[in-house]
């Protein structure tokens, strides 16, 4: 059995890098490093993951186009939420949709008057 790995590159990036490397996360947004593939590892959970990607402006999937809990992509069972046929039109954002969430994670706009979602976040973006 062999097990690989990625290395450190910073064109791949996860999860640790976006919670605990603000200096790689502040080259990001200056476009002085633009990750290949940015994997959310070290997250919580997708709900979590997704509000993340909307904050730092890398994430392209139009709100009624995501799927329910349940993972279905169902809207209680009835209908899709897409036309399959049609769905890179109808779900995906060529701009990508940016909010912000959170004031202690990384945002490629100013997030400041966001909450924290860490009990002891500081401030991704400076006050001045």
């Amino acid at each position: 059995l062999h097990v690989k790995t990625l290395t450190l590159d910073p064109q791949l990036p996860g999860g640790y890098q976006y919670h605990r490397d603000r200096q790689y996360m502040k080259q990001v947004i200056a476009k002085n490093i633009t990750p290949t593939l940015f994997h959310m590892a070290w997250t919580f959970n997708k709900a979590n993951k997704i509000l993340f990607f909307e904050q730092m402006g890398l994430w392209h999937v139009q709100p009624t186009c995501r799927q329910h809990e349940d993972g279905d992509g169902e809207d209680d069972g009835e209908q899709p939420l897409y036309n399959r046929e049609t769905i890179l039109d109808d779900c995906c954002s060529i701009e990508p949709i940016i909010q912000c969430h959170y004031s202690d994670k990384p945002s490629i706009i100013p997030c400041r008057d966001s909450p924290q979602i860490d009990v002891k976040g500081k401030p991704f973006w400076d006050k001045s």
